[in-house]
């Protein structure tokens, strides 16, 4: 006499084994299956500059005692249009007299039709490796299309300022004096 719970069991495990097998090539194709997202790095999209810090960089001394300086710079701001699939944007800064270089990654997707906000991370720099006043850098965005394909979309030298003051900004507010109006009576 045939066992049917084993005559079930084996037949739904060979069936569940032939459909994974033929599912991905089968149902990739007619869009049954769900579309992976494209990696970072791969796709195609229009960046337009609108604006990039130029004279408004500079190494600043820290704060509340903190003797490390950071990097101070408003944000590059780019717009961003027609994004397909996944390519990414990268702001990037190098300061080859301090040996310091910072580079962001952007996923353009997510700016799509719209303005990118792009910043520098708040890096340390220690302060027996600023030495001078001033220092060149280069300020560059790049498009990062597919595999190792990148389009420069902005780059330009600047002077960046080493601020030395760590005094910290205190700003004095009077006190309001309180008078009565004239004409009121207790």
């Amino acid at each position: 006499m045939l066992d049917y719970g084993w005559a079930l069991a084996t037949f739904t495990v060979a069936f569940v084994a032939i459909v994974s097998i033929a599912a991905g090539p089968l149902f990739g194709s007619v869009g049954l299956a769900a579309e992976s997202d494209a990696p970072p790095g791969s796709g195609t999209a229009a960046v337009d500059v609108r604006s990039v810090p130029e004279t408004d960089v500079a190494l600043e001394r820290g704060r509340f005692g903190a003797e490390t300086y950071h990097l101070a710079a408003p944000d590059a701001v780019v717009a961003v249009d027609g994004v397909r699939g996944n390519p990414t944007i990268r702001y990037a800064i190098d300061v080859p007299g301090l040996w310091f270089s910072d580079v962001r990654t952007y996923e353009a997707r997510d700016a799509d039709g719209r303005e990118l906000r792009m910043n520098f991370r708040p890096a340390e720099i220690n302060p027996s490796r600023v030495t001078e006043d001033r220092y060149e850098g280069t300020l560059a965005i790049w498009l990062h299309e597919r595999d190792d394909e990148y389009t420069l979309v902005y780059e330009r030298t600047i002077v960046i300022e080493a601020r030395r003051s760590n005094r910290p900004i205190v700003e004095t507010v009077d006190e309001p004096k309180h008078r009565r109006p004239e004409g009121l009576v207790r």
